[in-house]
């Protein structure tokens, strides 16, 4: 019962938070702070990651292609309050390790 408990938790996300976020929580973010171009740019960068493709994931080669697709996400992050520094796939959608990397937000 726990688990269904956990399922049904929102979190929103925070830059100055560690934690994962998934694509979404991420995307509102960018719509809030930024615009819905850069919240589009988002959602078409994460889907375009090696890692999203559905033969990816039903071949277990998720790990084997996460590096590359962290570093292409961080290149789409750059100049910003956080980094990526995991990526996970549950249920066929992206969840993301974030870290602060501004001095004031680490301490």
């Amino acid at each position: 019962m726990r688990l269904l408990e956990f399922e049904q938790l929102n979190e929103k996300f925070t830059p100055q938070i560690e934690g994962y976020y998934d694509v979404d929580d991420i995307m509102i973010w960018f719509q809030t702070n930024y615009s819905n171009n850069t919240a589009d740019a988002w959602v078409d960068m994460v889907s375009s990651l090696a890692t999203a493709m559905d033969e990816v994931q039903e071949l277990g080669m998720v790990d084997r292609y996460k590096r590359g697709d962290i570093d292409i996400v961080n290149d789409f992050l750059s100049g910003l309050m956080f980094q990526v520094v995991d990526l996970q796939y549950y249920k066929n959608k992206a969840h993301f390790k974030t870290i602060p990397t501004r001095p004031a937000d680490t301490e």
